[in-house]
């Protein structure tokens, strides 16, 4: 079988089903056109923020369409993502993030994006208010690397209760 970019086989579904369903959440859904929109939208603002090649994104975000995007637009500048999730306790959020050495920190908007330890945050707008909506993007996702690069940092902790 050969390698499998998630990346490159969304954009492919998107230029040959526009408009079929991607995500349902909360009996919302989203076309692959739109995801695609989001994730190229949010990658160009990781950029801006310094995202590189390695860097440790955080992700505090609830469950929506843009958390799956922006879970996948961190793979777009070769980064991975470290799940910080909103039902954790915000001790064990803030171990998480010491220990993974974030770059950054991705939170909903209107959160604090300096909650945890990271070097920067980014509220996450709405991303239709983002600039061109990432419409202004073509071309191929720019996923940098061999296929072998880091893609999320998984922590787990284990009680003896």
């Amino acid at each position: 079988m050969a390698d499998l970019d998630i990346l490159s086989w969304i954009r492919d579904v998107r230029s040959r089903f526009l408009d079929r369903p991607a995500i349902e959440c909360d009996r919302d859904t989203i076309t692959y056109a739109d995801l695609v929109v989001r994730i190229d939208a949010i990658a160009d603002r990781l950029r801006a923020k310094g995202v590189t090649p390695g860097a440790r994104v955080g992700v505090h975000m609830r469950r929506s369409h843009d958390l799956v995007a922006a879970l996948l637009a961190i793979w777009d500048p070769g980064a991975a993502y470290v799940p910080l999730p909103v039902d954790s306790p915000p001790a064990r959020n803030a171990l998480v993030s010491d220990l993974a050495e974030l770059d950054l920190l991705v939170v909903d908007a209107g959160q604090d994006a300096t909650r945890f330890p990271a070097r920067g945050g980014m509220p996450l707008d709405k991303v239709a208010a983002l600039p061109d909506g990432g419409a202004g993007h073509a071309g191929e996702m720019r996923v940098p690397g061999d296929g072998n690069a880091l893609t999320y940092i998984m922590f787990t902790f284990v009680s003896t209760g």
